[in-house]
């Protein structure tokens, strides 16, 4: 799997001659589509949010420690660790589908999930903004922003 590999703006990729398109929303909530379609399966709210952490570290290995602070904060599970696991386990099983796209890995010193960050909403948007502020033409910028707002919200 080599999700970064020649995937364009757009989220869409050639995967064994045919086109996938992959997609993560964390703007107004937690979701992703594949092919258009809701990717079932990304489970409860706190596993929702693991997903979410490892996004937002998109290729990025992130601590069980930083994954348990980050959605339990100061109240875990007696079993934070096993929690943990068992997210990422249904995780992996419900991004399966997608899977020559992304992938949950662990590595040494935490998980990792490989995307192409523009598939990515929040990353598509923060690029935007550096792009918009860069350029210095509001008019240029308030547009770019707002077509990410719009397919934020789709």
């Amino acid at each position: 799997m080599n999700p970064q590999a020649d995937v364009p703006a757009d989220g869409v990729a050639e995967s064994e001659g045919c086109r996938v398109t992959v997609s993560f929303r964390l703007l107004g909530g937690v979701d992703a589509d594949l092919d258009g379609r809701p990717l079932g399966g990304l489970g409860h709210a706190r596993q929702r949010l693991v997903l979410a952490a490892l996004l937002l570290d998109a290729n990025r290995a992130v601590t069980a420690e930083q994954l348990i602070d980050r959605v339990w904060a100061d109240r875990p599970p007696q079993r934070a660790r096993n929690t943990l696991y068992s997210c990422l386990s249904r995780l992996r099983q419900a991004l399966a589908p997608a899977r020559a796209e992304v992938g949950i890995e662990r590595r040494h010193g935490g998980y990792l999930l490989a995307v192409d960050p523009e598939t990515v909403d929040v990353h598509r948007f923060r690029r935007l903004v550096a792009r918009a502020h860069a350029a210095g033409d509001y008019d240029r910028a308030t547009a770019l922003l707002e077509q990410e707002i719009g397919r934020a919200h789709v």
